[in-house]
């Protein structure tokens, strides 16, 4: 029993191997968001190496997650763009009407529909990266598929912003947390994101249109 379980292929060993894989998937996606114009691009890149290489062991992780990066470097750049101007504005709205209701107008309770958005906006962004990683399509195509993907799928949403507050406050109580959390956040929501995607992914084979992976 023991054999089997420490064995090159047992349960501890592919724990282990995974376990790794995205450390380092970490250590290069942090390295990735040091322009900070390329953070998208990073967890496009990031998510692009989970599926190939931690879940499908196809290719070296080092050469996966970099050749993810370069291949979509203009497209999720421009995406992100979009996603921080909307998100500057949005943000600005939230502390404009929470400061209303601060002070006692009735119309500052708007604030929470702005959070809404807000939280929408991020939902969208990270489907729109894995959509990238996964999808070759024009930017306005992958951000309109990726939006829509994202109202059809609400368990996913949930699992991702409970993910995303567990480890965003991970990382302020254990600030040393970030040399993992994102690639294990990125790992947790492969599964139900690749279920999300699949039905775009066999469409854009029978339109003619290339895949990354």
């Amino acid at each position: 029993m023991l054999n089997q379980l420490f064995a090159y292929d047992g349960i501890v060993s592919r724990f282990l191997q995974k376990f790794w894989k995205c450390f380092a998937l970490n250590l290069f996606f942090l390295l990735g968001c040091i322009p900070i114009l390329t953070i998208g691009t990073s967890f496009t890149a990031m998510y692009y190496a989970m599926q190939k290489n931690v879940a499908d062991e196809r290719g070296h992780i080092t050469a996966v997650f970099w050749d993810g990066f370069k291949g979509n470097l203009k497209q999720s750049v421009l995406s992100q763009l979009v996603f921080a101007a909307l998100g500057l504005l949005f943000a600005e709205d939230i502390y404009f009407f929470y400061h209303q209701m601060k002070a006692g107008n009735s119309i500052g309770m708007l604030w929470v529909l702005f959070v809404l958005v807000f939280v929408l906006l991020v939902l969208t962004a990270i489907y729109t990266y894995c959509y990238m990683a996964r999808i070759e399509n024009t930017l306005k195509n992958t951000i309109r598929d990726s939006f829509l993907i994202m109202f059809l799928h609400p368990a996913q949403n949930l699992k991702i912003v409970v993910l995303l507050a567990a480890g965003g406050l991970a990382i302020y109580l254990f600030p040393p947390a970030l040399l993992f959390v994102p690639a294990w956040i990125c790992f947790l929501i492969r599964k139900g994101m690749e279920a999300a995607l699949e039905k775009y992914m066999v469409r854009s084979d029978e339109e003619g249109e290339n895949r990354i992976c």
